[in-house]
């Protein structure tokens, strides 16, 4: 992992957290406010795959320079899906009320049935990829005798208390339902005005741990989890947006718990 920050030449410095090593990269800013990106690149060698961009550069700018900027994506969805987890969790809603949808255009994340499940009696999912969805829940009757209802339109999500919205959906007009909905930061939901959300679901360091310059805390705790299988980092979101004030978990299973 490497991180930049303005210094008058490029110097890698090691750096660590609990134990957990990365480096910094310090590198002196050009005219165009940017940094010598192939110097960078020359600098991290094999790591250059695994870059984490203080929040005040684009990646955009480190096309071409063989640099490749570290996606937190897989994390933010691990996140997303113990956070709703722990949310349900710790909610006052009866086992047998816990219905929960998943929107998921292109399939892609069947792999989270199996963990919802545990928490939840049964998940509806809208998706376009119907033939793969339904082998899934074939698969989690047999494994858990829980059902999975596979539909490609919203209308049956009437009875839901929470959705989750990963990746990419498209429902050909705006989505508008009467529970809250979980979306990660990759979201292109395109939500009603009057939707009820959760967003900006972000990991966090150890207490007493800073992020080096302006870093992102949750892209260095996904880095440190995925790349380092760091066990401090705990993937629950240490807080949330929903309707413009912050919210934590607790906080977030009370909400869901009056959507009955």
């Amino acid at each position: 992992m490497r991180r930049i920050l303005k210094r008058p030449k490029v110097d890698p410095v090691p750096f660590e957290i609990k134990g957990a090593g990365f480096t910094i990269i310090r590198a002196e800013l050009l005219s165009d406010g940017q940094p010598d990106w192939e110097e960078i690149a020359w600098v991290a060698k094999e790591y250059s795959r695994w870059i984490i961009l203080p929040q005040n550069l684009s990646p955009d700018f480190a096309v071409g320079s063989g640099i490749k900027v570290f996606s937190t994506a897989q994390f933010d969805k691990e996140v997303l899906l113990k956070t709703v987890c722990r949310m349900l969790h710790f909610s006052q809603i009866p086992m047998y009320r816990r219905v929960v949808a998943l929107l998921d255009d292109s399939g892609e994340h069947a792999d989270m049935l199996f963990s919802l499940l545990h928490y939840c009696t049964s998940v509806k999912v809208v998706t376009r990829d119907l033939g793969l969805y339904e082998q899934s829940a074939n698969k989690m009757m047999e494994k858990l005798g829980a059902p999975v209802f596979v539909s490609d339109v919203m209308s049956g999500l009437y009875d839901c208390v929470l959705a989750l919205s990963p990746g990419n959906f498209s429902s050909g007009e705006d989505v508008s339902i009467p529970f809250p909905i979980a979306i990660t930061e990759k979201s292109t939901l395109k939500l009603h005005r009057n939707c009820n959300m959760f967003t900006g679901l972000k990991a966090a360091l150890p207490e007493g741990c800073s992020p080096p310059g302006e870093i992102d805390p949750h892209s260095l705790a996904g880095a440190l989890y995925t790349l380092s299988g760091a066990g401090f980092i705990d993937p629950i979101a240490h807080n949330m947006l929903y309707s413009n004030r912050y919210v934590n978990i607790a906080q977030a299973s009370q909400i869901i718990s009056k959507a009955l």
